[in-house]
């Protein structure tokens, strides 16, 4: 069966790519497989693997369930392990970032704002046992496991693992990204890790790594301020906004394409590419901007005190009593 899922994707594919491209030349630039490997694939000597399906299926635009077909709606033959199901999703839409940051990469021209009230998963890559963190609670929230399954039990699936370390090396490249973020955006996640160490599901030695973790993002970004780059060349904008923000979006448009994101939960976003949307969206986050404070090589004052203040947060995580701004 997974051969005959295999050939079914691989005519999709070879259906979606342009008749003037080589087929083997263009999985390999998308996938950065040898040719031998993409033959291989091509032939179904072996299968494609759940990551590299749903990365062609976004980027050549069609759906995996006109590959899959209504006969395995809740199958997963592209795997190479037998992950769960909220795995899968989980995974699928970690790969919603990864095409987001190659279609900017490979853009001449490109131009994103991204609007946080509190952290996304793809700003955890950097940080092993908070992406780990929110790899449990998405599991959590999508029922997959008891409602008291300890944080120590959960094992990152290898798919999952190996984008994390795709994520990392490419995110650092990306450049042109104006940030505007919101005064609570790092408290938000410290409650949600107090909240699960509250019901002893995270452990006192797990609590530490975690706080680890969410200093090392608290000095990460600040870093970003200070020198306005990852490992690019290019700069890194950010505002802190005076308004309190609703929930996190993101704008891109690259060489002409554009796109709006809203995510309305923790982890999969809402995308739109309707002109008049993107255009309402983009005139609010002009609004958002003018009411927001630019702390990249500038502020100084202001910027130590906010990070400053994300720290004494930190600080108390393990005190009982409730946080407040």
């Amino acid at each position: 069966m997974e051969k005959e899922l295999n050939s079914n994707l691989v005519s999709k594919i070879l259906e979606r790519i342009p008749k003037n491209v080589k087929p083997v030349q263009y999985i390999m630039e998308v996938l950065g497989l040898s040719s031998e490997s993409v033959y291989r694939r091509i032939r179904s000597d072996i299968c494609f693997t759940f990551n590299e399906a749903v990365k062609l299926a976004s980027i050549l635009d069609f759906s995996m369930d006109s590959v899959i077909g209504q006969e395995n709606k809740t199958g997963y033959a592209f795997t190479k392990n037998n992950i769960s199901h909220s795995s899968n999703a989980f995974l699928s839409m970690m790969n919603q970032y990864s095409n987001l940051i190659h279609k900017k990469l490979a853009a001449e021209e490109s131009e994103t704002t991204i609007v946080l009230n509190h952290m996304l998963p793809v700003f955890t890559v950097y940080f092993d046992t908070l992406f780990k963190f929110f790899y449990y609670k998405w599991i959590d929230q999508t029922h997959e496991v008891s409602l008291n399954t300890p944080f120590s039990d959960i094992v990152l699936p290898q798919e999952i693992v190996s984008l994390q370390k795709e994520l990392d090396f490419y995110s650092r490249k990306i450049s042109n990204i104006v940030f505007i973020i919101d005064q609570n955006v790092f408290l938000m996640l410290i409650k949600e890790v107090q909240y699960y160490y509250r019901r002893k599901l995270v452990s006192d030695e797990e609590l530490e790594l975690l706080k680890a973790d969410i200093f090392k993002m608290i000095d990460f970004t600040e870093k970003m301020t200070q020198e306005s780059t990852l490992d690019s060349k290019e700069k890194i904008f950010i505002f802190l906004s005076a308004l309190n923000i609703k929930t996190n979006s993101c704008q891109s448009s690259c060489d002409g394409s554009i796109s709006s994101y809203f995510w309305l939960y923790s982890v999969k976003p809402l995308v739109t590419h309707e002109p008049e949307l993107y255009d309402q969206h983009k005139q609010w986050i002009k609004y958002l901007k003018k009411h927001s404070v630019f702390i990249t090589h500038s502020n100084e004052l202001m910027r130590a005190e906010f990070f400053n203040k994300q720290r004494e947060f930190l600080n108390e995580m393990l005190n009982a009593q409730e946080l407040k701004y």
